[in-house]
């Protein structure tokens, strides 16, 4: 008896799971890291064009400036001239926080509320309610004092942002849900951009993420399930933002720094090194001609240089609506503009109110105190 000859199709064809395996390991593999770093920086660069054209980071700046009262020493009239801001913008900053905060805090034990749809939902929807507030309450770090600067943040600087992800090797948090409010600085997008849950709302996110010295020695640390390390290069990351010229965090740390009395900008620049965490559907064409795929990648980037640490499919997928999930919860925005996803600060709003208040209230103190030093070079 002769011996089996396969039929030359069924021998060449994969078994399902060994092309399951095999599929992301080629795609990823495929994709050439030069052409691909090239597509992140330049969406990076026109985000930043976008974002600064017309005087976003100066705003930001006046958002702090305005909140915290601070003024120049005055030379004219005269020297150390009556130059006080009178306590409008805070006061209503506060106040809008206070209040948006006390609404959705207002019964501690039922901070959110389930309700179901159908039948079998309304059965356990009690249940379900209880388990996320008393994750919300319990199980997640700091959930209120995150909420509540993300709110103030908000009302402030007419942005803010929270990222939600499950488990971080980083700091032993395991499986534990982790909330942390991002900078809206630290964040890039398109202007257009309709938030940051889903694939289908924005073509890419970037987030800046600073890192201390010994956060970079735990990176280099963490290890993929071969045993190899998940960053590559992490050894060739330099101190300082070396990003590109115009960005706004610069600018708005030495806000802050000014009318704190502390410098936390010369710490940034000085000891803090950066890497871009990138969110991006990535149209990816072979080399040979083939066919192009579109793919959902989680890219870890150097700003300076543009060096791929790594690169991963992102293989968290919404199954009731086919499209992938990114952690950013960027609505929060109390004034938003129609068409974009960057809204209107409470202090740029008052602005001309809070600088007629500061003009009457400067204008009397000044003619009072001129009027006194004239009376009393009369008197002598």
């Amino acid at each position: 008896m002769g011996e089996y000859e396969p039929n030359p199709s069924e021998a060449e064809e994969p078994q399902p799971q060994e092309a399951a395996a095999a599929g992301p390991r080629d795609i990823l593999a495929e994709i050439d890291d030069d052409a691909l770093s090239a597509y992140i920086l330049n969406l990076w660069r026109d985000d930043i064009r976008d974002r600064e054209a017309y005087g976003w980071d100066f705003r930001r700046q006046y958002d702090q400036y305005s909140y915290d009262g601070y003024k120049k020493v005055m030379e004219g009239p005269w020297h150390n001239s009556s130059n006080y801001a009178v306590g409008l913008t805070p006061t209503f900053v506060d106040v809008g926080h206070a209040n948006t905060v006390g609404s959705m805090f207002a019964d501690r034990e039922r901070v959110v509320r389930s309700k179901g749809i159908g039948p079998e939902d309304i059965r356990t929807e009690r249940p379900m309610e209880s388990l996320i507030n008393w994750q919300i309450l319990n199980d997640i770090d700091e959930a209120y004092d995150t909420v509540d600067k993300t709110v103030h943040c908000a009302f402030k600087h007419a942005n803010a942002a929270i990222k939600v992800v499950q488990g971080s090797g980083l700091a032993g948090q395991k499986k534990k849900v982790i909330w942390t409010r991002i900078p809206i600085e630290n964040l890039f997008f398109p202007a257009n951009c309709k938030g940051g849950t889903r694939a289908r709302q924005s073509s890419h996110i970037i987030e800046l993420i600073p890192l201390t010295p010994t956060e970079v020695e735990e990176r280099k640390l963490l290890k993929d399930q071969n045993g190899e390390p998940i960053y590559k290069g992490l050894e060739d990351l330099k101190p300082g933002n070396r990003l590109f010229t115009g960005t706004a965090q610069e600018s708005i740390m030495l806000a802050k720094d000014a009318t704190s009395g502390t410098s936390l900008g010369e710490m940034y620049s000085r000891s803090m090194s950066y890497i871009g965490e990138v969110y991006v559907t990535y149209c990816h064409k072979p080399k040979d001609g083939g066919e192009a795929t579109i793919v959902e990648l989680i890219v870890h980037i150097a700003p300076g240089g543009g060096k791929i640490m790594r690169k991963v499919l992102n293989e968290d997928l919404d199954e009731n609506s086919s499209d992938y999930v990114r952690p950013y919860s960027l609505k929060w925005i109390p004034y938003p503009n129609d068409d974009r996803i960057y809204g209107n600060s409470l202090p740029w709003m008052l602005k001309q109110t809070q600088e007629e208040l500061d003009y009457a209230h400067n204008s009397v103190h000044n003619a009072s105190e001129k009027i006194l030093k004239k009376e009393k070079l009369d008197k002598y």
